[in-house]
């Protein structure tokens, strides 16, 4: 009886595949200095106050 247990857990196991997951990196700041991302930016004081505009932001 264990040898018919064994022999079934050996095909399943043989049965079984393994999915590679691929992971996706998205920066949402720049990767560095010379390498930025553009964001949405409102001025809520001084000159330009109520105004939105685009800024530069690198990694750190």
């Amino acid at each position: 009886m264990k040898r018919i247990i064994y022999a079934i857990l050996l095909f399943m196991a043989g049965n079984i595949t393994v999915q590679a997951v691929n992971t996706e990196i998205k920066y949402i700041s720049g990767t560095d200095a010379d390498n930025t991302v553009k964001w949405d930016f409102k001025c809520d004081k001084g000159r330009n106050s109520g105004k939105w505009g685009k800024i530069s932001v690198p990694s750190c």
